[in-house]
């Protein structure tokens, strides 16, 4: 499989792309729109806290339920 990223674009925080699957003869695409924002704050209104970073490369992470209170 090839992956590829195309028309990339960036605006202040934003990032907009769209990623390019090629598997044989059949290509499909996946646009997207990413943003970034601060972590711990933007958990901790969804009612989350931050735990810990799952990979060293920081690119996934663990959050759970804040304590009711």
């Amino acid at each position: 499989m090839l992956i590829a990223l195309e028309g990339v674009r960036r605006d202040g925080d934003r990032l907009a792309a769209t990623v390019r699957y090629s598997l044989g003869h059949r290509t499909w695409k996946q646009p997207f729109t990413c943003e970034t924002f601060p972590l711990e704050p933007t958990l901790d209104q969804a009612g989350l806290r931050f735990e810990r970073w799952v990979t060293a490369e920081r690119d996934w992470f663990l959050a759970r339920s804040r304590p009711a209170g």
